[in-house]
């Protein structure tokens, strides 16, 4: 006979409307509910009680509506915020939080919320656990803090934040970098050993030693499986500080520039921006960029924005010089008038890219924009982060409009030609970006090169 159908419990049905990121449903649930927070409290030895008693009392309420709160539990052990934060539900966080969720909880495996956001990359849900008092350096039953998880699941962005000095203001708490988990091993272990270039270069030039033994009696070095990652330490041991990021102006660029500076066709200021000027605190700065790039390539518009110290394009704000500005935001991701000027003001405070840097090859935010077919953002490099469009790439000489050309990103091409690309200009074998046309077969990227 077919098996007998067992209907989803309340607490069931709660939490699968927070991994759905059903709102309305969940706060409806909630504010449904019988049983007031202080009622729950006075059941139970406290809010976390696990005795044979409370155990028993919540297995009785499991199936009765009255059972469904922020400190409802699953089989794991697991809270709504933490199914919150797994999932990267950031309303529904922020609206269990002010309903008094416990933002340190534990499950049966001793994570928190914020080891579930760190784990699965969740950036925003991190933020606001940390700005309402998340332990940043609390381990779970393996020793694992939410920063291993971040870095041995290679959530970059993650570990960023948590290595910040924003994530320090924020949780009112330093970030242990060199807490070991049960195997003796730091997140720079972790990093070393799964070949994670971008974050062994976080870690190390945020202060991570390089000389912890974990259970083997390795280094984190020593755990580095190729040479890559050997590179970057021995550039950490010899040279951390010295600048990464070469100035924009390639040699030709630079002529051409310096030219047009003497002729008087260019200002100074111009000209100085035009050279990507790199700051003192390159080491660093160069990690940003790092993920800028990556950003640009992901075609991730508002991340860009972010970086490069830009307004949303619908924030149409007054200086907020003219007048008095509440610095107190609604919650850490509010995009209300009053908190974008605030973060504005903020943004402003910090260290911001400039949207003609580098890497080592040579390569800007333009190339990769425009090679990668993102119109929005080449766009909004060139309109509002001054773009230049006209600079080379370090090893074949190639502009923006060479690869837009080359992959036939037609609106891409457009843009480029209106803000003075030149259509002329050769690689390093001879060729234009109408050569690039020719040999793939672009027909509409030629025709707008030669109207």
């Amino acid at each position: 006979s077919a098996d007998k159908y067992t209907p989803i419990s309340p607490v069931d049905n709660f939490f699968e409307l927070i991994r759905a990121g059903n709102l309305s449903a969940v706060l409806k649930l909630i504010n449904d509910n019988t049983l007031t927070m202080q009622e729950i409290k006075e059941l139970m030895c406290h809010p976390l009680c696990s005795c044979d008693s409370c155990e028993k009392m919540i297995l009785n309420m499991r199936r009765d509506p009255a059972a469904v709160t922020v400190f409802s539990r699953d089989a794991l052990g697991c809270t709504a915020l933490h199914q919150a934060a797994e999932f990267g539900c950031v309303d529904i966080l922020y609206e269990l939080i002010k309903k008094g969720a416990i933002i340190n909880a534990t499950n049966y495996h001793g994570s928190t919320p914020l080891h579930y956001a760190c784990q699965r990359g969740h950036h925003k849900a991190a933020v606001i656990l940390s700005h309402y008092g998340a332990d940043i350096n609390a381990a779970d039953n393996e020793g694992n803090t939410p920063l291993h998880l971040a870095v041995s699941h290679g959530h970059v962005v993650c570990a960023e934040y948590l290595c910040s000095q924003e994530c320090e203001s924020r949780s009112k708490s330093k970030p242990n970098l060199d807490a070991v988990n049960e195997n003796k091993e730091t997140p720079l272990h972790i990093a070393s050993r799964w070949g994670f270039s971008n974050l062994v270069y976080l870690l190390v030039i945020n202060g991570a030693s390089l000389t912890i033994l974990n259970k083997e009696n390795q280094t984190p070095k020593d755990c580095a499986l190729n040479t890559k990652i050997l590179d970057l330490f021995l550039q950490a041991t010899s040279e951390i500080g010295k600048e990464e990021l070469s100035v924009n102006g390639l040699e030709s660029s630079n002529k051409q520039n310096s030219k047009e500076l003497i002729e008087g066709k260019i200002s100074p200021t111009k000209f100085l921006l035009n050279q990507a000027f790199v700051p003192s605190n390159s080491s660093k700065q160069s990690v940003e960029f790092s993920q800028l790039l990556k950003a640009v390539a992901d075609g991730n518009s508002v991340l860009v924005r972010e970086k490069l110290g830009l307004l949303n394009e619908s924030c149409n704000l007054e200086d907020p010089d003219n007048g008095f500005v509440d610095e107190s935001l609604c919650h850490p991701l509010c995009q209300c008038n009053n908190c974008l000027t605030v973060q504005k003001k903020l943004v402003n405070m910090a260290t911001v890219l400039n949207a003609n840097m580098t890497n080592a090859e040579g390569i800007t935010l333009l190339h990769v924009a425009a090679l990668r077919g993102h119109e929005v953002i080449v766009k909004l490099l060139l309109r509002e982060a001054e773009a230049n469009p006209n600079v080379f790439t370090l090893s074949n000489k190639r502009t923006p409009l060479h690869f837009a050309c080359q992959y036939n990103n037609i609106e891409c091409v457009n843009l480029l030609l209106k803000k003075g690309a030149k259509t002329n200009v050769k690689d390093v074998n001879g060729n234009t970006p109408l050569h690039f046309c020719c040999t793939n077969g672009h027909v509409e990227s030629a025709i707008l090169l030669l109207q």
